[in-house]
C-alpha cells in the first residue's frame, strides 16, 4: 500500500510539473492555446491509465488556470499592438484611390469619387453596408413627386478632416451631399444640404386637403441583401407645431434600424447657423420587389412639410424649376429612378479643399449612424479601402447626445418614444 501511494505520488507530481512547463510554453505562443489544452487533457487522461483511480482535478484546474492567464497576456499584447498599429493611422479623411476613405475609428468608411459610385461602410463586426442618396420627393399617403435625382458626376471634396461634400448633387434642385465622420469614428451622417428653395407642394400637384399628409423625404439606396432589426418608434410632434403657433396634436412614425453592431438612430432637419431650432425626421425601411425582379432596400427620412416651410422658405429663391415628375406610388416612383450615370473623370482621387459647408445657408436633412456602445470595440483597421464596385455580390431609446460633441452641421438631439 505505502509502495503503491508513493508511486502515484511521484507520477502526478511528474505530470503536474511537464503539463505546468507545457502550458506555460504553450500559453506564450500567440496561436498556441488550443494545441496546449489538447496536450493537457491527454497527458491526464494518460495518467489515469497508468494510476487507475488517481485525482487529477486539482492539477488540471491549476494547470487550466495557467493556460488562461498565458491566453489573456497574448491578448492584452495584441490590444496593445492593434493601439499602437492605429496611432500611425492618420487622424483624418484621406485620398485613396477609389476616392476617399476614413479609417481611423470604430466605423470605416469609403467614399467613391463620383456620387453615383456611393459609399461602403464597414462596422466594428465586419459588416459591409453599401449605400447610395438616390433623390429627394415629397411624398404623402396618395402619391409622390420627384423633386430631384441623384447627378452622376458630381466629385467629391474633402472639406475638412472629417468631412466629405459632393457639391450640387441633384438634378432639378440645387442641394450639396455631405458625410461627416466624426467622434473618433463612432458617428456616420449623410446629410443633404438643400441650398435654395423648393417648388410647394401646390406648384407639384397636391390640394389644400392633403397638405397636412405631405412630407418632404430623402431617399437613400442600400444595396447587400441585409435586413436590419426595426424598433419601432413615435415622435411627439406637438412642441414642434406649437413652436409655429399651430395647435396640432400629432405624432410621426420612425423606427431604429440595427445592423449587427450599428444603429441608424435618430435624424433631424435644421438650418445651417441655427442648430437649436430643430425638427425631428422620422425614418421607414422599404422592401420590394425592382422592375426586373431585383430586391431594392430603400431608406426613407421625412419630415412634415408644414414645419419645414418656414426653414425652406428662408432659402434663397430658385430661379426655375425643373418639371417635377409625378407618380402614383412611392415604389413606382422609386423603380423609375433609375442608376445615375458616372461623370468622367482624370483622377479618382479625392481632392482636400478646405471650405466651410456652412458658409452658405442652407436646410440640412440628416440621418445618424452610430456604433452601438457595447459593441464599440477597437479593431485596429488598416489597410487599403474597402470600396467595392456597386453590381457585385457582396428595443432601442437612444439618441444622438449619447454619442459625444455635436458637430458644427449637428443640431440638438431630440428624444423618441418606443411605441
Amino acid at each position: 500500500m505505502n509502495k503503491l501511494l508513493i508511486t502515484t505520488l511521484i507520477l502526478t507530481t511528474t505530470a503536474f510539473c511537464g503539463l505546468t512547463q507545457v502550458s506555460g510554453a504553450r500559453g506564450a505562443d500567440a496561436t498556441g492555446g488550443d494545441t496546449a489544452t489538447n496536450e493537457i487533457t491527454a497527458a491526464l487522461a494518460e495518467l489515469q491509465k497508468q494510476v487507475p483511480g488517481v485525482d487529477t482535478g486539482s492539477a488540471a484546474l491549476f494547470i487550466n488556470a495557467r493556460d488562461r492567464e498565458a491566453r489573456l497576456a497574448v491578448a492584452a499584447q495584441r490590444r496593445q499592438e492593434a493601439l499602437a498599429a492605429r496611432q500611425k493611422i492618420p487622424q483624418e479623411i484621406e485620398p485613396d484611390p477609389a476616392g476617399a476613405v476614413a479609417r481611423f475609428g470604430a466605423l470605416r468608411v469609403s467614399f467613391a469619387s463620383d456620387a453615383s459610385g456611393g459609399i461602403v461602410l464597414i462596422s466594428p463586426d465586419g459588416l459591409r453596408l453599401r449605400s447610395r442618396l438616390a433623390g429627394l420627393c415629397y411624398w404623402s399617403d396618395s402619391k409622390t413627386v420627384m423633386l430631384g435625382n441623384l447627378k452622376g458626376g458630381t466629385i467629391g471634396e474633402i472639406v475638412n478632416p472629417t468631412t466629405v461634400c459632393y457639391r450640387d448633387a441633384l438634378t432639378g434642385a440645387s442641394a450639396d451631399l455631405v458625410y461627416e465622420y466624426r467622434d473618433s469614428g463612432s458617428v456616420f451622417e449623410q446629410n443633404l444640404v438643400i441650398r435654395k428653395q423648393l417648388p410647394t407642394p401646390a406648384d407639384c400637384g397636391f390640394s389644400e386637403s392633403e397638405m397636412d399628409r405631405v412630407k418632404l423625404a430623402v431617399l437613400t439606396e442600400f444595396f447587400d441583401d441585409i435586413e436590419p432589426r426595426r424598433t419601432p418608434l413615435s415622435i411627439d410632434l406637438t412642441e414642434a407645431y406649437r413652436s409655429l403657433g399651430m395647435q396640432r396634436s400629432e405624432t410621426l412614425p420612425d423606427e431604429t434600424l440595427t445592423f449587427g453592431a450599428v444603429r441608424i438612430i435618430g435624424g433631424e432637419s435644421f438650418s445651417l447657423g441655427e442648430p437649436d431650432l430643430s425638427v425631428p425626421s422620422g425614418k421607414a425601411w422599404r422592401v420590394f420587389e425592382g422592375p426586373e425582379g431585383e430586391t431594392k432596400r430603400y431608406l426613407i427620412e421625412s419630415t412634415p412639410y408644414r414645419l419645414l416651410k418656414p426653414l425652406l422658405d428662408a432659402l434663397p429663391v430658385r430661379t426655375a424649376f425643373n418639371k417635377a415628375r409625378q407618380s402614383k406610388d412611392l415604389e413606382t416612383a422609386l423603380a423609375q429612378l433609375g442608376t445615375p450615370a458616372a461623370g468622367k473623370t482624370t483622377s479618382k482621387l479625392m481632392a482636400r479643399i478646405e471650405s466651410r459647408v456652412d458658409a452658405q445657408p442652407g436646410v440640412v436633412l440628416d440621418y445618424l449612424l452610430v456604433t452601438t456602445p457595447l459593441l464599440n470595440v477597437d479593431f485596429g483597421w488598416g489597410g487599403k479601402s474597402g470600396f467595392a464596385a456597386f453590381g457585385q455580390q457582396s428595443s432601442d431609446k437612444t439618441t444622438p447626445a449619447q454619442f459625444g460633441s455635436r458637430s458644427p452641421m449637428s443640431p440638438s438631439s431630440r428624444a423618441a418614444t418606443p411605441t
